[in-house]
């Protein structure tokens, strides 16, 4: 049981993002083809049941990822399990790519397990700790968007201050290959909050962006 490449994307790193990132790939300077390739041929199912401590983190990474998007729909239990291995990976990594794709997992995944938790300060605790490992995914690839936007849903769920998650945004826009969907949502932002200056400044970068995609089509 093999994860594929939509699998990795739009159901895993692009979750909870896709209407804004629609891309089914790292930026080549983040994470190249072939280190995501190497995951797409792991054997999961071979690996599920086997001790951690024998697994590579590749192999690790890869079957956590597998347990979240094949399992995930059968309980939190699953969703804890896909942590244990992409902590695994994490703290067993040299390999730097590996170490982003497994902060960004576990951003993730915490993140999904918070959702499925009743108790409220046990939700805000996961919600934190997702935070955690995307702040550090931020640090490991400062170019890349996924984690700035995940962040910023994250910050959603935590029910912080609408301000504090434009910014967020922000810093995503500054680094996105793509950034008309996020100009879109940083003007409605803005116009929630009454900020008009920044409001007229987004939908004017919108206006912009759409108009050079026309060219460009």
């Amino acid at each position: 049981m093999n994860i594929n490449k939509r699998e990795l994307f739009k159901d895993f790193y692009s979750k909870r993002i896709y209407f804004i990132h629609k891309r089914e790939s790292f930026k080549e300077e983040v994470v190249r083809s072939k280190t995501l390739n190497s995951l797409l041929v792991v054997k999961c199912r071979d690996w599920e049941k086997t001790p951690l401590s024998y697994l590579s983190p590749k192999e690790a990474l890869a079957v956590g990822i597998m347990l979240f998007v094949k399992k995930s729909y059968r309980g939190e239990k699953y969703i804890k399990k896909a942590i244990d291995f992409c902590e695994y990976a994490y703290m067993e990594t040299q390999d730097r790519e590996i170490s982003y794709l497994a902060s960004m997992a576990l951003g993730v995944l915490n993140f999904e397990y918070a959702l499925v938790l009743e108790e409220k300060e046990l939700r805000q605790k996961f919600f934190k700790v997702s935070a955690a490992y995307l702040k550090t995914a931020t640090e490991n690839s400062s170019n890349d968007d996924h984690s700035h936007l995940y962040h910023a849903i994250v910050q959603q769920g935590r029910g912080i201050e609408l301000e504090l998650v434009a910014k967020t945004l922000v810093r995503a826009s500054k680094v996105s290959i793509e950034p008309t969907p996020i100009f879109k949502l940083l003007t409605g932002i803005y116009a929630k909050l009454n900020m008009k200056e920044a409001e007229a400044f987004y939908r004017n970068k919108y206006d912009e962006e759409l108009t050079l995609e026309r060219w460009a089509a």
